[in-house]
């Protein structure tokens, strides 16, 4: 929720005469958690960065600290959205797809990628042939990571497109327009985590969520 230019002032007044909520609030600037995430400095910067300016996935920051782990060189990820997220991950596996819908964004994108990247425009408007454009690189995924437009049609329709270790990743999963595809996931014998709290540089409360059966690639 945006707050008003005059309640911004009302509560630096308030500040002012609370030295202690002041000290603390510059504490965060110079250490812990805010600092040590990247947190201040994507807020500063507008978008998603660790401590030392690398890009980051706009996932909540508790999923990110999960998933750090969990990557390796033979997990293939497919993405719906492309964007810092594709930047992280393209240094962390040696098999990345991903498809994005913003042409422009595409190509100001494709001059930070590696070599081991495939990522596509997609210009379709169309719900399910977006959804399903997965299956045209004829392959099976570890993980899909579902960012974009479509999210609905995209959770149910990339399931084919899973291999047997495969997982789901929902970003934004609190929204309440998710609830039904989520909660058809479940009667499809997905089980799910919720990692809940701030991404880097967002000051509300969000959730990331995984979806996964067993034998899966994050050992969960």
């Amino acid at each position: 929720m945006a707050v008003t230019l005059s309640k911004k002032i009302n509560t630096f007044l308030r500040l002012l005469v609370k030295p202690k909520m002041i000290n603390v609030l510059v504490s965060f600037y110079h250490s812990g958690y805010l600092l040590e995430t990247g947190w201040i400095r994507s807020y500063l910067n507008g978008f998603p960065v660790d401590k030392a300016g690398n890009s980051l996935p706009w996932f909540t920051l508790s999923f990110i600290s999960f998933l750090e782990t969990r990557l390796d060189k033979s997990i293939k990820i497919f993405e719906y959205g492309a964007g810092n997220s594709t930047i992280y991950f393209s240094s962390r596996v040696n098999n990345l797809t991903s498809i994005e819908s913003d042409s422009a964004w595409l190509k100001q994108l494709k001059t930070k990628l590696s070599q081991n990247c495939i990522i596509e425009s997609v210009s379709s408007t169309d719900p399910d042939a977006y959804s399903k454009r997965i299956f045209d690189f004829d392959q099976k995924f570890d993980v899909v990571i579902v960012d974009a437009i479509f999210r609905n049609e995209s959770m149910i329709n990339c399931i084919p497109a899973l291999s047997e270790r495969g997982v789901v990743i929902l970003d934004d999963s609190e929204r309440e327009e998710y609830q039904s595809t989520i909660n058809e996931m479940l009667k499809l014998g997905f089980k799910k985590i919720d990692f809940w709290g701030m991404a880097p540089g967002v000051t509300f409360n969000k959730c990331t969520s995984i979806f996964y059966k067993s034998n899966n690639c994050m050992g969960i």
